[in-house]
């Protein structure tokens, strides 16, 4: 990775320390495929952009770890229970806090919540992916669509109370928080699946 920066960077005249290199470099992930659209996205700004800096650069870079939080969120209610629990495998690699995953899926549903709430007063989808907060990201809505016919505000609710009664026995310290997390993944995700075959 540090190396496809450097040669990044030459083609474009830029030149910067070996901290900001291993800094940058920090932010990809072991996924080939992920790390070659950072790398094209990281071209495709500096072809159009003359003052470059390494804050700038920095916050173009995603940060990967975010990424796999945000999709284990998206495959629990897709109720993909495999990819779920694959990622949730990756962010423990990344020592992620189990609160931080836990408030991720809580933050998911709640959008799921709040697009259900706004069709149930007569908007339709589209509009309401518009106007919630915070926003629907366009690559997230055909993912959100298809949760919205799954998942039901009681089912929601129910959900909800599971996320924050485990974030209290996580901050307990009384049980195995990464094995307490897992079977949440799995039984969110599970209660997704079987809503879609119903």
């Amino acid at each position: 990775i540090k190396t496809k920066l450097l040669n990044i960077f030459n083609e474009n005249n830029l030149q910067f320390n070996s901290k900001f290199i291993s800094e940058i470099a920090s932010k990809f992930s072991n996924d080939s495929s992920i790390n070659q659209m950072e790398f094209d996205k990281l071209k495709t700004f500096l072809i159009n952009n003359d003052k470059v800096d390494e804050r700038t650069l920095l916050d173009l870079i995603n940060n990967n770890t975010d990424l796999h939080i945000n999709k284990i969120a998206l495959h629990c209610a897709n109720g993909d229970v495999e990819e779920a629990l694959f990622f949730y495998e990756k962010t423990i690699q990344f020592s992620i806090s189990p609160i931080v995953i836990i408030k991720a899926i809580l933050k998911h549903f709640k959008i799921i919540e709040n697009v259900l709430f706004q069709m149930s007063n007569g908007s339709n989808i589209e509009y309401a992916m518009n106007s919630v907060q915070p926003p629907v990201f366009f690559k997230d809505k055909p993912h959100i669509s298809l949760q919205t016919k799954i998942w039901t505000i009681k089912k929601i609710n129910l959900i909800k109370k599971r996320l924050i009664d485990s974030e209290i026995k996580c901050k307990s310290y009384i049980v195995n928080d990464k094995l307490l997390i897992a079977q949440l993944i799995l039984s969110i995700s599970v209660i997704g699946r079987n809503s879609i075959k119903s």
